[in-house]
């Protein structure tokens, strides 16, 4: 998010720094997220140059981060998931999800080290199934809320829509999450 006014773009750093911004994405993790909806908690630290990041230690290093999640739909081997930030760390929703075993498909990064049995559709997917569907925020001349909406890209739908045919018999029940 920016603009080609200088001002505006200082209220609007100033709206992220005061987390105010308003953004919310999709996520398709790897595996069954057994609870509904939750609020992950941890610091993250920046290693040197050309390093990940990390969840930081237990002695208080690094910034403190918080991922809000909520289940869209279960899918067998993967989870929908709609994922909101309370802060805004490079890499937070990636390493906060795989740091409680369900990794963004596609992340080869920091899904790297997860296993899980193979899957055509999921191993196969060529980028991180993470999405931006929503970006709300104060618009900085008029005061206006603005909200912005992006369904998810073509290939990321057609994931979902192959999941969600999966194998026969699949019961609709435990696909979905409130």
């Amino acid at each position: 998010l920016f603009s080609r006014r200088g001002s505006a773009n200082r209220i609007l750093a100033e709206q992220f720094r005061a987390h105010t911004i308003a953004r919310e994405y999709r996520a398709l993790v790897r595996g069954e997220v057994a609870a509904d909806s939750g609020t992950i908690t941890e610091r993250l630290v920046r290693p040197g140059p050309g390093a990940r990041r990390e969840p930081g230690a237990a002695g208080g290093r690094g910034k403190s981060a918080v991922t809000h999640f909520r289940v869209l739909e279960r899918l067998g081997p993967a989870t929908l998931l709609a994922v909101t930030l309370e802060t805004g760390r490079t890499h937070q929703i990636r390493i906060h999800l795989a740091g409680r075993g369900h990794p963004v498909v596609g992340d080869r990064v920091y899904g790297s080290r997860a296993r899980f049995p193979r899957h055509p559709l999921l191993d196969s997917f060529p980028r991180q199934a993470l999405h931006a569907a929503r970006l709300g925020f104060t618009h900085p001349v008029s005061g206006q809320w603005l909200l912005f909406e992006s369904p998810v890209p073509g290939d990321f739908a057609a994931l979902l829509e192959g999941l969600r045919k999966g194998p026969a018999g699949a019961s609709p029940e435990r696909r979905a999450g409130h």
